[in-house]
């Protein structure tokens, strides 16, 4: 288990602080525009990325996470297996294609 699942001090930091959870949870699929700029702007997206990356596909979370929703995340988890994925990949997000990427470090 990562230090990021039990060790959660960086929720504290998060932009997302104080608003309404309702608002993580829209329609399935969905990143609605104004919680993607909440996380596009947020000091520990990279944080809550990961988190919600480590958790086990079978127990996936719900819901949007670094401003991705959990189809994007399955996505990403793909992504990383495939055949070009090693543990110097590391996703960043490009803000100019509105989404996370995968990059060798």
């Amino acid at each position: 288990m990562s230090s990021l699942t039990t060790d959660r001090d960086w929720l504290h930091r998060a932009a997302c602080q104080g608003l309404d959870t309702n608002l993580f949870f829209p329609e399935k699929g969905m990143v609605p525009k104004e919680i993607k700029e909440v996380c596009e702007r947020c000091p520990v997206q990279t944080d809550c990325l990961e988190y919600a990356l480590s958790i086990p596909q079978s127990q996936d979370l719900t819901g949007v996470f670094a401003g991705t929703s959990a189809r994007q995340r399955r996505k990403m988890r793909l992504d990383q297996q495939g055949p070009a994925a090693t543990s110097s990949t590391i996703l960043i997000w490009d803000a100019e294609a509105g989404k996370y990427r995968s990059v060798r470090a």
